[in-house]
């Protein structure tokens, strides 16, 4: 079995910490998919920073010096030993990791040696995921989103990080804050459930409020409030807030399952559809993207969905490892 490199454990201690890069989360998951090893390692890695962020008081100690002690003195171990088949080297790299750990503690505490910033991390990739967030907080992440969450309980901030598309049920905590930020907008709730979309490549981010008040505001603008069943989106180039005088169709179909559509083009119901399923829908040519259609997809997966819209057109269906490709004649009269 190939030998854990000498730097994963400070990459994998930025990423627990939400301190990595897209760059170095991309080095993360590609290591992560190497072996099944590789990905109980950062459970063990993972469970350790949970239990670190427990601690109260730590010793004064140079933590780069020990840390680097501690590192070379397993690593030598770990040379002369069957990496995973002797328990001395877990017992070895959990002691590691927790001396990581602690030197992680000491730069997320901000000056105060009893304050230690709580992170979390949720990434979905191909498909939904539901979880829960340290502080109680209900999320559910659209395909290729990342949340990134930490509470500082000097400041009683808690802050996530977003990029991708989420819901949001908030646990409700009136001594702690709760902000959302994507890029440079930042999102507040007021005692809420709410959905976030905030794709980098879209030029802006879309908030629906299920129940409850979110406020949207930037460092330089106040911004606006939005109700229960309110829609407001925010445009990053001209840094402009507005409120849409209705709220999308099946902003939260990701969430429930349930997709509606009623005498619906096909390029709209594909491009919705593509917005949570993989592998993607695509359209054959475009004399079929103005085709019509009236139907609720509820918990079906992407083939079932593909072959309802092919029998009511009789389309033709193809499948390649990426898409599924619909073909099929006009529908103009």
């Amino acid at each position: 079995m190939k030998e854990t490199p000498e730097y994963i454990d400070a990459l994998l201690g930025k990423y627990l910490a939400g301190e990595s890069s897209p760059e170095e989360n991309a080095q993360v998951q590609a290591w992560l998919e190497e072996s099944e090893a590789n990905a109980k390692y950062l459970e063990d890695f993972r469970v350790l920073f949970a239990e670190s962020a427990q601690v109260k008081h730590l010793p004064v100690f140079d933590a780069d010096r020990a840390w680097h002690r501690m590192s070379q003195k397993i690593r030598n171990e770990a040379r002369v030993i069957p990496l995973w088949g002797n328990p001395w080297f877990r017992y070895a790299s959990i002691a590691a990791s927790l001396v990581l750990l602690i030197t992680l503690a000491y730069v997320l505490q901000k000056g105060n040696s009893s304050t230690l910033v709580e992170t979390y991390q949720v990434s979905a990739q191909e498909k939904v995921r539901t979880d829960t967030l340290p502080d109680g907080s209900f999320a559910v992440a659209n395909k290729h989103t990342q949340i990134a969450y930490s509470y500082n309980p000097k400041e009683k901030v808690r802050v996530v990080n977003l990029k991708g598309e989420a819901f949001f049920e908030v646990a409700d905590n009136k001594e702690q804050t709760f902000r959302i930020a994507a890029e440079d907008l930042l999102i507040e709730d007021i005692g809420t459930a709410f959905n976030v979309k905030a794709y980098p490549e879209q030029p802006f981010v879309e908030v629906y409020v299920e129940s409850g008040e979110v406020r949207l505001y930037t460092t330089e603008k106040e911004g606006i409030h939005l109700l229960a069943g309110e829609t407001g989106r925010y445009y990053k180039a001209e840094s402009r807030f507005e409120k849409l005088d209705e709220s999308p169709e099946n902003v939260l179909a990701y969430k429930t399952g349930t997709f509606n559509f009623s005498n619906t083009e096909l390029w709209f119901i594909v491009e919705t559809i593509n917005e949570t399923y993989s592998p993607k829908l695509a359209l054959a040519n475009d004399s079929i993207a103005n085709c019509k259609m009236t139907v609720q997809f509820h918990n079906q997966d992407i083939q079932s969905i593909a072959e309802i819209i092919a029998a009511t057109f009789s389309f033709t269906l193809t499948t390649t490892e990426h898409e599924i490709i619909l073909d099929g004649k006009s529908c103009a009269q």
